[in-house]
């Protein structure tokens, strides 16, 4: 009986010793703020970035990344996996350096908002020329409990924001969308563009972030709306949202909002052009979803 117990406690010790030896830090042991990176993140409306995976493995946290594929490249660029020290969280912001491509390198914040959402902004830098850009993707948790489960169907409008979902009922004119795009977003030139919703988390965008949240929403309302794309014989170019009013259109620029009355949608592009002081090369008229930022739904 007694070697029964011996051999027991032989067995326990075991168990103690390569669980402490393994590092493993039980959840409980985890921060709150850490934990909540702690899954796989699957992206809504990605922009660049397809995947995150995040676990934790003794005192650090790993990231796994995956960037989406594209024509060429149809399955998922994986870039691979970094390890960031728990005691480094700043402020609940997760900083990381990756240069899985030979010709650029990467700086990502990742940071999971108050909604359960992870949001990573990507800062891209060309080794070959002083160039660099930003970009934003958001990301959901399956797994967590409560999750916040996108509307896949209605990619503009998540229904389980009560935020957003109020936000857009309230904004119910061209004039209260400029208005709003005016006081809350900042002009930052984005690759993209994104989702009303990702542009309502991130607060920022350049034209064609404007444009597409506000046609989307203006669209919800009953409005006939589309997006035009302009070009200029300089070679620069701009997204508007030309309303048809019935007898007569309007349109927004970025959060600029014109009421006088237009003949033609013409009219509009000739206007903005004008006031741009450049010389018009062409224009192309395109539906409300263009970007397939449709099906804006509320249950």
């Amino acid at each position: 009986m007694k070697r029964k117990y011996f051999l027991i406690g032989i067995f326990l010790m075991l168990v103690m010793f390569s669980t402490g030896c393994s590092g493993i830090i039980p959840s409980n042991n985890i921060s709150p703020e850490a934990e909540n990176f702690i899954g796989e993140w699957k992206a809504i409306n990605p922009t660049r970035l397809s995947k995150v995976e995040i676990y934790s493995f003794g005192n650090n946290i790993y990231i796994h990344v995956w960037q989406k594929g594209n024509p060429d490249h149809p399955e998922d660029y994986d870039w691979g996996e970094q390890n960031f020290k728990i005691s480094d969280l700043f402020n609940g912001v997760i900083k990381l350096h990756w240069e899985y491509f030979s010709n650029s390198s990467y700086d990502q914040e990742m940071e999971v908002l108050n909604n359960g959402v992870l949001k990573v902004r990507s800062t891209v830098t060309y080794n070959d020329q002083d160039v660099s850009s930003s970009y934003t993707d958001y990301f959901y948790n399956s797994e967590a409990d409560n999750s916040f489960i996108p509307d896949i169907l209605g990619v503009g409008l998540y229904q389980e924001d009560p935020e957003f979902v109020n936000l857009v009922y309230q904004l119910d004119s061209p004039d209260k969308i400029c208005q709003y795009m005016e006081k809350y977003f900042s002009y930052k030139v984005l690759n993209g563009p994104h989702s009303p919703y990702q542009t309502y988390l991130s607060k920022e965008g350049d034209c064609a972030d404007h444009a597409v949240f506000a046609n989307n929403i203006a669209h919800f309302h009953g409005y006939e709306s589309n997006y035009v794309h302009i070009e200029w014989t300089n070679g620069n170019a701009h997204a508007i949202v030309v309303y048809d009013m019935g007898d007569h259109y309007i349109y927004s620029s970025v959060a600029r909002y014109f009421s006088q009355s237009f003949n033609s949608i013409l009219e509009c592009v000739n206007h903005c052009t004008s006031r741009f002081g450049y010389i018009l090369s062409n224009y192309e008229v395109f539906d409300w979803d263009y970007y397939n930022y449709r099906n804006i739904t509320v249950r």
